[in-house]
């Protein structure tokens, strides 16, 4: 760190090594016994080597209006060993830049535009097979990290006593995003995509009620609207990422009286994702819709706290719905498996302290 008049210097760097050895069998069950299926792809070794070098600057414009920039890349080395591996160099550069105003004494905003290079998952770079849905991915050696331009503002208010508020607006543009993609004839794998888009707005409320005679009582809140499109590597249509959040809400309520060891609070949340897209089905799974549980909290009792939570007071479901085709989703419907099962109430007790 170096600092000078109007200004400020950062420089860091960060090195990594990460692998994965996979071994995997495939067996099939015939006439009692268990016999070898060939599996290629399955068994390799992934390595990466991965290194970043980033400078950062921060200097105040004005009173009330703060400069930061980062700027730097990164350097990274896959390296798969078995299962057709290759080797391959990345060198992506990354950072940001954002402003901080001041716009008055209770009010500040920011805004942000920002680099970033993803990290890959090295099980999407071999075969394997989802024995439960009869789902196999093939072997992709040639998967390359994502990279994102992010877009971000924000509008953040306090309300003195009464709480604060927080409003933020996205644009995110996703370069080589992985999603599952066509292999040879009739396999399919994770696997980039040329880009896709993702945006929303989310606002968030703290509220505190003493004002309003609930000594104590604070209300937060947090609301989601989120969109996303690609385009469908089998169809060419414009479609959700698969698996991405499009509507999440939450209000939580807690009393915790001043002089009091006693608190108690509640909270009900909704959360919704786009469909897992395949290229031979298309499946949702999720839990809900709403949630709910409520709890009840004791401090200082033998220098713990002690609290008691009961859940899923509106009866959340665990649901499944999911569509097969005949071969790939061009294609006419196989069949439609859909599960709507009861979870019941959950009741949990959590004792938190140093022993």
């Amino acid at each position: 760190r170096l600092a000078q008049e109007g200004g400020e210097w950062q420089l860091s760097s960060e090195a990594a090594f990460n692998q994965l050895d996979n071994t995997a069998s495939l067996f099939e069950l015939r006439d009692g016994q268990f016999q070898p299926i060939q599996f290629t792809g399955a068994t390799a070794i992934v390595e990466e080597k991965r290194m970043e070098v980033m400078a950062g600057y921060n200097r105040q414009l004005r009173d009330n209006l703060t400069l930061q920039v980062n700027a730097g890349g990164e350097y990274s080395r896959l390296e798969q060993v078995g299962a057709d591996g290759m080797t391959r160099h990345f060198r992506r550069p990354k950072g940001s830049i954002a402003l901080a105003w001041h716009l008055s004494a209770d009010t500040d905003a920011n805004l942000r535009l920002q680099r970033r290079v993803g990290q890959l998952n090295f099980y999407d770079f071999l075969a394997n097979v989802n024995l439960n849905d009869d789902v196999r991915n093939s072997a992709n050696p040639n998967l390359k990290p994502p990279q994102l331009w992010e877009l971000e503002s924000e509008l953040s208010t306090n309300l003195g006593q009464m709480g604060t508020t927080t409003i933020r607006a996205y644009v995110h543009r996703i370069d080589d995003i992985v999603d599952i993609i066509p292999i040879g004839d009739d396999g399919e794998s994770p696997g980039n995509i040329d880009h896709a888009w993702r945006y929303g707005v989310e606002w968030k409320n703290t509220v505190e009620l003493a004002k309003l005679g609930w000594e104590g009582g604070r209300i937060d809140t947090r609301f989601i609207w989120q969109d996303s499109r690609v385009e469908d590597p089998l169809t060419g249509e414009k479609r959700p990422i698969s698996r991405s959040l499009e509507n999440f809400a939450s209000i939580t309520v807690r009393s915790d009286r001043s002089g009091s060891d006693w608190a108690w609070g509640m909270n009900v949340s909704y959360e919704y994702e786009a469909r897992n897209v395949r290229l031979t089905e298309q499946r949702r799974f999720w839990e809900g819709p709403v949630w709910a549980n409520a709890y009840i909290e004791k401090r200082s009792l033998f220098g713990h706290t002690v609290r008691a939570t009961i859940g899923n007071l509106l009866g959340a479901r665990s649901m499944w719905d999911r569509t097969v085709y005949d071969g790939r989703r061009t294609d006419s419907i196989a069949f439609i498996e859909e599960r709507d099962r009861r979870i019941g109430p959950i009741l949990s007790l959590s004792i938190q302290g140093t022993f």
